[in-house]
């Protein structure tokens, strides 16, 4: 009988009450005498991370470390000059790394896209903002830099550029308009000189030259009172600084000069320097871009070429020209396949505002001088180059493409397939400052010996590139035969590199004791098939309070480094690699170990794969391996994927715990508290796990890891290491399942209305 028939046959309202009870009871019993596999069905399948962590009896909460004053010997972070603001949270709350990274590469997605752009001017402000400014000094908001001076206009009103020349002059206390005797002198004009030069300029273009000249002056002042207390020796010595990172990470040369401009210099007004030059950069590109489609004037007549105390002014037309200029203040030029020697919008001792747009054509950026920075470089100031369309080729020796030292350095091109090339510390790198490199569109090819491509040095740097399309190939030299920067934990063979997501702090704990924190080094590839190939400490590395990340969002992507790269650390840092989709593959180059979610240290490691039938191969010492007090965690999301390692050798989810860690003596009294955990996580799929003999260069399958398994060192965590230590191989089967860690939360901005 159903339940609608037994109801109509109960009698009166008491009756049918009775009766609902009872046809409530026999649901219940049909849902218990239900199948236990059609229950499970019935329910939403265990996040797989808490179910590995559960299997060694640790929560998500457990992980993560917060130093207490008590840990003698730790070097506590609130001691270590320069720490980031963010790591010590990040380091306490581990899995808020992949919100932090995936907040840049939205920021990025967000106000570099075409649409954004096409009604906003402050595309590269905001994207600068997420992606530079904010992780390093927290006090400014995304909205506007505070640039609100604009030429006179109506009847009587001076030449708009005049007007903002006269304003380089008077912020700098000297005249514009000369005397000799109580009367106008007869020479030098200024004025006149400045009007005249105007007059060879399109009216409306000399508008657009006006307003960025202002806009450029504003920034200037707050460079100025920036610096204003800072000895100038200090500042030559420290302008004069190159390859810093060769030296600092274990302490061998000590510059006293960085602590003093440091602990003098304004960094909120340097700040808002910085801020003001790159929004100038923004609204004179819009403005540029417009003027371009809408003119009559003819752009291959358009020429200026002025000096004035505040630095160089110059405009080119649409020709194939030549430039060789020096202490730029702006450089615009409208068109044409040119070549640039000077600095390109980059900072000088005596010029340390400058910004430079290049409209169109396939351009040649050449500097060969290793001791001038070029191509979007601030030391001391703020240093901005934007090519806005063209394929071009960008070359130069050091501290160039993005780079900064104490200020900022913005290289942004926005279309075009182009080339980047450059031996040190740069394409998105800094020390004591902000470096960033923009590349909006276009197949690219980034080439560099050593520190860049999302370089964090010392000093709380912060190194950013961003490219958001194209299939595109970044190589740092791993070949010290071919560029001697070699790392003994490869025999000398294989180089530092300090790139592609990279954070590296000045460890000065074995030396003279100045231990400086290193930054957050960060790599944002958002779409195409790309390829990452470099040397040592790479791709996801951190060391000594520094952090690198790299983030890829889309692609079938090739992956090779050697040791401590793929999101590994040591000492006290964090390294994260998170690539969102795709078939990857991941190739241990030379002799690699220690890698692919490895930590060493009180490291965070995290390595994330989104999904995608991936191909990993490895030497050893990986996929979720933590020493001395680390997390390593290693999740691959879902796909039939493929493991090779080195035969016999230690990995996947293993720490090196032993029961003396319970008890430590002394001088390791700071580890007895924390939780130390090494987890690999595949989390569905069909896997193979091989390993190979060096010998005979065979892969067996494995002897202890297979598709399915779990294995916990300790078998017992939870007992035999008094829940502190657990080494945990998780491979699930069974279809994919969200990972709440690993979740997005971000929504993307809505483009403004043209």
């Amino acid at each position: 009988m159903s339940p609608a028939s037994l109801f109509s046959q109960c009698p009166g309202v008491s009756g049918r009450t009775v009766c609902l009870i009872v046809m409530r009871l026999v649901l219940m019993l049909l849902v218990a005498s239900a199948s236990p596999a059609a229950r499970a069905d019935s329910r939403p399948a265990a996040d797989p991370l808490d179910a590995a962590l559960a299997a060694a009896g640790i929560r998500p909460a457990d992980l993560g470390y917060s130093p207490r004053g008590t840990w003698i010997r730790y070097p506590d972070p609130r001691q270590i000059p320069y720490v980031n603001r963010m790591f010590n949270d990040l380091m306490a709350h581990p899995d808020q790394v992949d919100d932090t990274l995936r907040l840049m590469a939205q920021a990025s997605r967000d106000f570099l896209s075409p649409a954004y752009r096409a009604g906003k001017h402050d595309g590269l402000f905001r994207a600068a903002y997420y992606t530079g400014w904010d992780l390093r000094l927290s006090g400014h908001r995304d909205y506007a830099s505070a640039i609100n001076e604009t030429p006179p206009d109506g009847p009587g009103a001076d030449d708009p550029l005049v007007f903002a020349i006269a304003r380089l002059y008077s912020d700098l206390g000297r005249p514009f308009d000369l005397y000799s005797l109580d009367k106008p002198a007869d020479w030098p004009l200024r004025r006149k000189d400045a009007r005249t030069a105007a007059e060879a300029l399109d009216p409306a273009l000399r508008r657009i030259v006006g307003q960025a000249v202002l806009d450029l002056a504003s920034a200037l002042r707050w460079q100025r009172t920036a610096f204003a207390r800072v000895d100038g020796h200090d500042m030559v010595t420290v302008f004069g600084l190159r390859d810093m990172g060769a030296t600092q990470f274990d302490g061998m040369e000590y510059y006293p000069e960085c602590d003093r401009v440091a602990h003098s210099y304004d960094e909120a007004a340097l700040n808002t320097s910085s801020r003001q030059a790159v929004e100038a950069a923004g609204r004179l590109e819009k403005a540029l871009t417009e003027w371009a489609r809408t003119t009559k004037a003819d752009p291959k007549a358009q020429h200026l070429d002025l000096v004035t105390p505040a630095g160089r002014i110059v405009v080119a037309g649409s020709g194939d020209d030549t430039h060789a200029e020096r202490d730029v203040l702006l450089s615009v030029d409208l068109g044409g396949n040119d070549l640039y020697e000077g600095t390109a919008g980059a900072t000088s001792l005596l010029q340390p505002v400058s910004l430079a747009v290049d409209l169109a054509g396939n351009d040649r950026y050449v500097q060969a001088d290793e001791r001038t920075p070029a191509q979007g470089s601030g030391l001391l100031g703020t240093g901005v180059l934007v090519d806005c369309a063209g394929d071009d080729v960008y070359r130069a020796r050091q501290s160039s493409q993005g780079y900064g030292l104490f200020g900022t350095g913005l290289l942004a091109d926005l279309a075009g397939n182009d080339r980047y090339e450059l031996d040190i510390e740069g394409q998105g790198a800094a020390e004591f400052g902000v470096g960033l490199l923009f590349d909006v569109s276009g197949n690219d090819d980034y080439r560099l010996l050593s520190g860049g491509q999302g370089f964090g040095g010392v000093g709380n740097g912060i190194g950013t590139l961003v490219d958001a399309e194209g299939d595109d190939h970044y190589f740092a030299e791993p070949d010290a035969t071919k560029a001697y920067r070699p790392d003994y934990h490869s025999q000398l063979k294989v180089n530092y590199s300090y790139a592609q997501g990279a954070g590296a702090g000045r460890r000065g704990d074995l030396t003279d004791g100045h231990s400086w924190a290193g930054g957050i080094g960060t790599l944002i590839d958002l779409a195409g098939d790309d390829e990452y190939r470099s040397g040592n400490w790479s791709a996801g590395s951190g060391y000594w309070y520094g952090t690198g990340w790299l983030y890829d969002g889309a692609g079938n992507d090739l992956y090779s480094a050697s040791v401590f790269s793929l999101a590994s650390g040591a000492h006290f840092c964090i390294g994260a690699l998170l690539d969102e989709s795709g078939n990857d593959r991941y190739e241990g180059y030379g002799d690699a170990h220690t890698g692919l979610a490895f930590g060493h240290d009180f490291t965070v490691a995290i390595f994330y794969d989104g999904g995608g039938n991936d191909i990993y191969r490895y030497g050893a010492d990986g996929f979720g391996h933590a020493i001395n007090m680390s997390l390593a965690l290693f999740v691959d999301a879902g796909g039939d994927d493929r493991y090779t390692t080195a035969k016999g050798k230690d990995g996947f989810g293993i720490t090196n715990f032993t029961p003396g860690d319970l008890n430590p003596p002394v001088t390791k009294s700071y580890i007895a508290d924390p939780v130390q955990a090494g987890v690999f996580l595949d989390v569905s799929g069909k896997d193979v796990y091989l390993e190979r003999d060096p010998a005979s260069g065979i892969a067996a399958p494995s002897p202890t890891r297979r598709d399915g398994g779990v294995i916990l060192r300790p078998a017992r965590p939870r007992a035999d290491s008094g829940g502190h230590h657990a080494g945990i191989f998780f491979d699930r089967n069974g279809p994919a399942a969200p990972i709440e860690w690993f979740r997005s939360r971000l929504s993307a901005t809505p483009p403004p209305s043209p």
